[in-house]
């Protein structure tokens, strides 16, 4: 008859160390077969990943005074004119890095100019030209104000081109406000 053998219960936890201690051998073994890759790439610093922001060129119309460009609360960049005669319109070129809704900068404007809120962007907005880009361009005349409003999508930033004032020194300027407009360009450098 064969005889059985046992071990007894001391040897078993040093045979467990023993068995593990192989296996993470040949485990470790296994693995050493290949060389360390070392893997290189280039990361652009943040400035070069962003692009630049470039302020438009424009010719200022003969009459307009400018008062420098100006820090502004939310926007990037904003610059004041005054423009007529006796300098009561006045333009700003202003741009914003988030694109607010029409509806809610129209009845806004309206609101500026006394004139009552409406629920829906008119459908025959005027479109204007300006750096070879169809823009809206928007004409609100309230009871004593007028606002003319050139937005001008471009890059990751909505440009806004208004002239306010009375409503007849804004009429005497409009057409130098639309040269102005068109004459707008961006370097794409």
């Amino acid at each position: 008859m064969a005889k059985t053998h046992f071990c007894p219960a001391s040897r078993l936890p040093r045979l467990a160390v023993c068995a593990a201690a192989l296996l993470g051998a040949a485990l470790l073994a296994a693995g050493c077969n290949k060389p360390d890759e070392i893997q290189r790439y280039k990361v652009n610093r943040v400035e070069e990943r962003v692009r630049a922001f470039v302020p438009p060129k424009y010719q200022t119309p003969e009459g307009w005074t400018s008062e420098r460009p100006q820090k502004a609360q939310f926007a990037r960049f904003k610059e004041l004119f005054r423009a007529g005669p006796d300098k009561k319109v006045e333009v700003t070129v202003t741009a914003l890095a988030n694109r607010i809704p029409l509806l809610m900068d129209l009845n806004r404007w309206r609101d500026q100019i006394e004139l009552g809120e409406i629920k829906e962007v008119p459908k025959d907005i005027t479109k204007i030209t300006v750096d070879k880009k169809e823009c809206d361009y928007l004409d609100l005349t309230g009871p004593a104000k007028r606002t003319l409003v050139v937005l001008l999508p471009r890059d990751d930033y909505v440009w806004y081109f208004m002239a306010t004032g009375p409503k007849d020194a804004v009429a005497t300027e409009k057409s130098a406000f639309e040269k102005f407009v068109r004459s707008v360009s961006f370097s794409d450098e």
